[in-house]
């Protein structure tokens, strides 16, 4: 298994602003992610990502609606008290 995670942060004040990538190879999966991760303070963090799954490999599903790769967008928030 393989995982790269490339970002960089832009500084604001408090504020900081995190866009970044990832790549996932393993034996059956290809995933790959854009995004962003803002920390607004000491308290909130927020990450927005796009996510784009490839099924490879023995565990593939036979028929081709199966096989197709699954888009996600994800929305996390974090607040720390």
């Amino acid at each position: 298994r393989l995982d790269l995670r490339l970002g960089y942060g832009l500084v604001q004040g408090r504020r900081l602003l995190s866009p970044y990538g990832t790549l996932s190879l393993g034996e059956a999966t290809r995933r790959l992610r854009l995004g962003v991760q803002w920390r607004l303070g000491e308290q909130w963090d927020l990450d927005l990502a796009g996510e784009r799954l490839e099924r490879t490999g023995a565990d593939t599903a036979t028929t081709p609606a199966q096989t197709s790769p699954e888009h996600r967008i994800l929305l996390e928030g974090q607040l720390r008290y």
